[in-house]
């Protein structure tokens, strides 16, 4: 249902994201992408708080703090149905959020996307070093 005029590789409104692996993340600045209020995918301010390299196929893998004032305001932190929100730092998409820690939704957790692709056997670097990322 639906009209579609025009489809590529990243579909008709997507946009192809480069993966990070698990070694270029780093504690610092990164973004989510999520949707709140009006339904449109928008980029939101975090923080990657710690990087665990050694738990690379954990849903606990990378520890992170909401900053985006915005965000902070409307949501009060990570809430039900942010889960998959992609995390995006450096310009590539190096994971998903999966968890918020219970006693502060300000703080939560995210997998490694190396760690979601080989839940999956995709052999996505020897395919090519592009992802389909819808926005």
């Amino acid at each position: 249902f639906g009209i579609m005029s025009k489809d590529g590789f990243s579909g008709v409104y997507g946009r192809e994201m480069y993966i990070g692996s698990y070694s270029q993340v780093k504690e610092g600045k990164a973004v989510i992408l999520s949707t709140i209020g009006d339904g449109k995918p928008k980029e939101y301010e975090i923080e990657i708080t710690k990087v665990n390299k050694m738990k690379v196929k954990s849903p606990k893998g990378i520890v992170l703090k909401i900053t985006d004032k915005e965000l902070l305001e409307a949501t009060g932190g990570i809430v039900q149905g942010m889960s998959g929100s992609p995390i995006i730092q450096n310009g590539k998409l190096v994971g998903a959020v999966t968890h918020v820690m219970v006693n502060d939704p300000s703080t939560g957790y995210g997998i490694f996307i190396e760690g979601m692709l080989a839940n999956y056997d995709l052999d996505y670097k020897e395919k090519g070093s592009g992802l389909d990322l819808a926005s």
